[in-house]
């Protein structure tokens, strides 16, 4: 098998559960394989990788093509999750303190003052 030569196809249609249509190499050679003989979960779309030895092809796997990384004005335009937008900016906190200082009957059934809580990186959710 020294002399194969490696040659991309895609599939551009399934009959049913049983063949499956593939446009082989730059010349888009029309062939037909039945999907037992193709990698599992094969579907219209997909990219394959083909050797090709005495005009004939043997299937060698499935192209995993590389997701693009969103660009920088998708990142800057998805809405802002919860934990960012319940943020309080400095005036806020200084206003939130200021009322219970004036008014600790209303806070007496909180309990006693708890530590404030910090979020570790590890729980943070990433993006």
């Amino acid at each position: 098998m020294g002399n194969d030569r490696e040659v991309l196809g895609t599939v551009v249609g399934i009959d049913g559960d049983s063949v499956a249509r593939v446009l082989i190499g730059e010349d888009q050679e029309e062939w037909f394989f039945p999907l037992n003989m193709l990698p599992d979960r094969v579907c219209e779309g997909d990219t394959l990788r083909f050797a090709e030895q005495a005009g004939r092809y043997a299937v060698i796997g499935k192209i995993r093509l590389a997701q693009a990384a969103p660009s920088i004005e998708d990142r800057l335009s998805r809405p802002l999750n919860t934990m960012r937008t319940a943020e309080l900016d400095a005036a806020e906190l200084q206003l939130a303190k200021a009322q219970a200082a004036a008014d600790p009957a209303s806070h007496a059934d909180a309990g006693p003052p708890r530590p404030p809580t910090r979020i570790r990186a590890s729980r943070q959710r990433r993006w």
